[in-house]
């Protein structure tokens, strides 16, 4: 059925949801799991402050946080699990383009991502990470509401 699944992550009840049932159905199809974290990283000048750089430092340290309670969640159901943090440069792409590269590089079969189920105006203003991979991703693509 499936031999490679990604599940992209972020610390949101939704996208945990979701890392619980990729876990899931990688340990049943027996597949490798790929949890992936986009760390949003502006570009910054030569010459960059200390308070940016203590920034950044920060912003990377949280992500692997993430990755870390994420390998640990999918283990705990059995699966076996590998973990890449993406680093995106939010000047020059976005997150769904990232994630939609990372699944056609891997390359995986099903991509699993979580989502709020928002509607109506904070839809509309916000917008939604997994609808925009769904309209760009040719990999198929798992939608988990975190209720």
């Amino acid at each position: 059925m499936y031999e490679r699944i990604l599940v992209a992550v972020d610390a949101s009840p939704a996208s945990e949801r979701a890392l619980q049932e990729a876990a899931r159905l990688a340990r049943v199809c027996n597949a490798r799991l790929r949890v992936v974290h986009v760390a949003d990283e502006v570009t910054l000048s030569a010459e960059t402050s200390h308070a940016a750089e203590e920034f950044a430092r920060k912003q990377l340290d949280a992500a692997s946080a993430v990755l870390a309670r994420a390998q640990q969640l999918a283990e705990q159901e059995g699966a076996t699990v590998e973990t890449r943090l993406l680093e995106l440069d939010s000047l020059k792409g976005k997150i769904p383009e990232l994630i939609v590269a990372q699944a056609g590089e891997w390359p995986a079969d099903l991509v699993v991502m979580g989502t709020h189920g928002r509607r109506g105006l904070s839809h509309l203003l916000l917008g939604s990470v997994a609808e925009h991979v769904l309209r760009v991703s040719t990999t198929p693509l798992l939608l988990v509401r975190s209720s």
